[in-house]
């Protein structure tokens, strides 16, 4: 029925669709957000943090600093297809986790994030 022509015209077309879909809907969620970096889908930021971290050779805070400079004290930074908002200033922290914690209370925890927590130090706080 179809030949091989055909067929890697219709790959195509659905690899394409597929990519425009995932551009649109980052697109989309990313207008309601804080200014951050251009995520990519299914990576989001996870390729500027790698090359900040194993081609620049700097830490981790190094890389957020990075962006803090870039793009204000909120920015957004996407880990993988999941935004998350980072406050990178005291009192905007004090401001939204304590005065306005009631807003933000159940959101959602990545896995990762509870596996990187410490005794001494929190990625993230869970209400």
């Amino acid at each position: 029925m179809f030949n091989n022509g055909s067929k890697r015209m219709i790959a195509l077309v659905l690899f394409l669709g597929i990519v425009t879909y995932l551009f649109m809907r980052m697109w989309l969620q990313r207008r309601k957000l804080p200014p951050g970096p251009f995520p990519l889908p299914l990576i989001g930021n996870l390729h500027q943090l790698g090359y900040t971290m194993f081609i620049c050779k700097k830490p981790f805070v190094a890389a957020i600093k990075e962006f803090t400079k870039e793009y204000g004290s909120v920015h957004t930074f996407w880990f993988g297809p999941m935004p998350t908002v980072n406050i990178c200033d005291y009192t905007t922290a004090v401001d939204a986790m304590v005065k306005k914690g009631s807003a933000f209370a159940n959101r959602n925890m990545p896995y990762l994030f509870n596996l990187t927590r410490s005794k001494f130090v929190f990625t993230a706080v869970h209400y």
